[in-house]
């Protein structure tokens, strides 16, 4: 594995194929993760911690797990909500309070009638009360098959908080009543 090193506005940036590292004068810092956090999800709880749940699905083989299995093959691989009006959702429950800095949604097609565009991104420790920690209104930069990530703090920022529950709540779609994802990620801050 290769390694990397940036300096920036007086940080020195470590990076290499799946992390960056952020030094400020010789303390303190933290690492980034570019590879995403979650395991390639076979099951609603499998790999264990992982537990994904939504508001609804179209039918088994398109259930909220299958949108963190890592297959950008087509449509049917991903999560599909039920087809009625939004909002839906679609939450991870990733076993154990970790600090995120992004996360990453992929939809197959970026003329999908299904995809997001708009809702919220947020957090919880305790899966009943939320953070809204990001928002879009009106989104339509999708790219077929590949992620588009939202920045949830302008790096090196330390996320403030530390979270177990992360749930995006989908309040309109391009033209169609249901949802789709077809990958989802969050990637994490380790202080």
């Amino acid at each position: 594995m290769s390694e990397y090193y940036l300096k920036m506005n007086g940080k020195l940036l470590k990076f290499n194929d799946s992390l960056l590292t952020v030094t400020t004068g010789g303390s303190g810092g933290g690492t980034w993760d570019t590879d995403g956090y979650i395991s390639t999800m076979t099951g609603t709880s499998s790999p264990s911690p992982f537990v994904a749940t939504s508001d609804s699905e179209w039918h088994s083989g398109v259930a909220p797990w299958k949108a963190f299995n890592n297959d950008f093959s087509d449509q049917g691989t991903g999560w599909l909500s039920a087809n009625t009006a939004p909002p839906h959702y679609i939450k991870i429950d990733v076993g154990a309070q970790i600090y995120i800095w992004k996360y990453a949604i992929a939809i197959y097609s970026s003329s999908a009638v299904g995809a997001p565009k708009t809702w919220t991104f947020q957090g919880s420790t305790d899966n009943s009360s939320w953070t809204t920690l990001d928002g879009q209104t009106n989104f339509t930069s999708w790219t077929n098959g590949a992620y588009v990530v939202f920045n949830l703090y302008p790096s090196p920022a330390v996320p403030p908080t530390a979270y177990r529950y992360y749930k995006v709540n989908i309040t309109a779609n391009a033209s169609a009543n249901y949802t789709e994802f077809t990958e989802m990620n969050i990637y994490q801050y380790l202080p």
